[in-house]
């Protein structure tokens, strides 16, 4: 496994493929929004303004929107497979992405059983950042 995942080695077990650098920017942006460990935050899709993740992640804008739906259906492709005891989780980075070209922007959402992952990486990356 690469660097990426190191805080995460006794619960992960296995990825599908290792994450480029473009899905690692992407898991970064969404875990910026994701609110602070907490028994209410529920919440598992988060909205952008299409145009900053074009951006964001140095890709071409096109109208079409071909490129972010390919880099999307690729990392959706990725299974992470979690282990508790004997039992095992298989589940995917995003479980789906909305594009709405009327008010162009992209919402990513994840597995509630991710929440925990990603806020957890939302407090990683927010230490790494206090520390500068």
């Amino acid at each position: 496994m690469d660097n990426f995942l190191d805080i995460y080695k006794p619960t992960i077990i296995s990825a599908s493929s290792a994450l480029n650098d473009q899905e690692k920017q992407l898991l970064k942006l969404i875990a910026s929004k994701v609110e602070v460990a907490t028994e209410t935050s529920k919440n598992t899709s988060y909205t952008f303004n299409v145009k900053d993740v074009y951006k964001y992640l140095n890709m071409p804008i096109t109208e079409d929107h071909k490129p972010l739906r390919k880099f999307t259906n690729g990392i959706m492709k990725k299974i992470i497979e979690f282990r508790k005891g004997e039992s095992f989780l298989l589940v995917s980075w995003l479980s789906s992405v909305t594009f709405y070209l009327d008010t162009n922007e992209v919402s990513f959402a994840f597995d509630p059983y991710m929440l925990k992952f990603y806020q957890n990486l939302h407090d990683y990356f927010y230490t790494i950042y206090l520390k500068k």
